[in-house]
């Protein structure tokens, strides 16, 4: 199950909407931006099924870290956000493309 989530950037023509967080397929999708590439990318990690304490493990690629599907370096991590990461702060961060502000709005769920 996850979010659908539209994008919006206030400096530049960004405007999309994507799907978000785990399906029935056990692949996770997370929002991210390359900053080399300047776009905004879809990574998606594939998860195993429950172990038996009930938790997701990932299953383990050559680099644990998330990385762009072009230029395979890694990208920072849009949403969702860290437990740690400041809520109060408004949008996303900055925009790969013209470093203005990215507008996550939650638009519904999928299953």
């Amino acid at each position: 199950m996850g979010e659908l989530i539209h994008l919006t950037c206030t400096g530049c023509d960004v405007d999309r909407q994507d799907y978000l967080g785990s399906g029935m397929s056990g692949q996770l999708r997370t929002l991210c931006a390359c900053d080399h590439c300047h776009r905004v990318v879809i990574d998606e990690g594939k998860w195993t099924s429950p172990t038996w304490r009930g938790r997701l493990r990932r299953i383990a690629r050559r680099t644990d870290r998330a990385q762009c599907p072009d230029c395979k370096r890694e990208v920072r991590l849009l949403y969702p956000r860290a437990a740690d990461d400041d809520k109060t702060s408004d949008g996303l961060g900055a925009c790969p493309m013209c470093q203005g502000t990215l507008h996550g709005r939650f638009k519904g769920l999928w299953d």
